[in-house]
């Protein structure tokens, strides 16, 4: 990944709108799982990304190289 590139408004969206949208299919997936009965599947995927995600927003800030590839995972792991 080149670090010299120039940010676009179209860049900018379209990364954001996919972690936006892997954001919203894994709270989708959770919701679900959580209104069909499947409540020890929330309880041990809300602790699971809960450490996840705390893991990777330390990674993620002190090694910014890091984001294009983590970014998805954190998003994945704040939707549930």
């Amino acid at each position: 990944m080149d670090a010299t590139g120039t940010m676009t408004y179209s860049g900018v969206a379209g990364k954001s709108l996919f972690l936006l949208l892997l954001l919203v299919l894994s709270a989708a997936f959770t919701w679900k799982q959580f209104f069909t009965g499947n409540i020890n599947y929330v309880f041990v995927a809300t602790i699971i990304s809960l450490i996840v995600g705390l893991i990777l927003v330390f990674v993620i800030s002190f090694k910014p190289k890091t984001a294009p590839i983590l970014s998805p995972v954190y998003a994945l792991a704040e939707g549930v």
